[in-house]
């Protein structure tokens, strides 16, 4: 492993926040026949994905920054 290597790029912050603009489009649709069909608060349904954009725009920051060195 190569600690050095190891570092926040430009490119890395574009690709995550790519993935997490992707993954807000899909649960906006997904959102969108929830609160539609079932009639749950939007709040909740903004929470949920709100969480999961964080998530994954963290993880794939950590797993491209690990990936380098290796």
């Amino acid at each position: 492993r190569d600690p050095a290597r190891q570092i926040i790029e430009r490119k890395d912050i574009v690709i995550a926040w790519l993935t997490a603009l992707l993954l807000l489009a899909v649960l906006e649709l997904v959102s969108f026949g929830v609160k539609r069909f079932y009639k749950f608060d939007s709040t909740f349904v903004w929470a949920f994905c709100g969480m999961m954009i964080i998530h994954v725009y963290s993880e794939v920051i950590r797993t491209r920054v690990i990936a380098k060195g290796k």
